[in-house]
């Protein structure tokens, strides 16, 4: 996983954690690599995700958990998976 996407899921988490419902990726990075690692989003309820144009990179058997959520939304952004 690269630094930007640990800091990418870090705020994302922690909007979540503080009672947002709401979060916008930064506009200054337009691709995260997770490599072989999932972005997990725990405990979301009627939280919007938007991506803001971003592209987030997976490897196979990696991608998007959402956990003991409800209600999330998650838009503008694309899920690739690098082989």
């Amino acid at each position: 996983m690269s630094a930007d996407a640990l800091a990418l899921a870090r705020a994302l988490n922690a909007s979540i954690a503080s009672g947002a419902t709401s979060f916008a990726a930064p506009n200054a990075i337009r691709e995260y690599f997770f490599d072989d690692v999932s972005l997990v989003l725990s405990h979301a309820r009627n939280f919007e995700f938007d991506g803001r144009g971003i592209t987030l990179w997976f490897h196979a058997g990696a991608g998007v958990l959402l956990d003991n959520c409800d209600s999330v939304r998650l838009g503008n952004l694309t899920i690739d998976y690098d082989p």
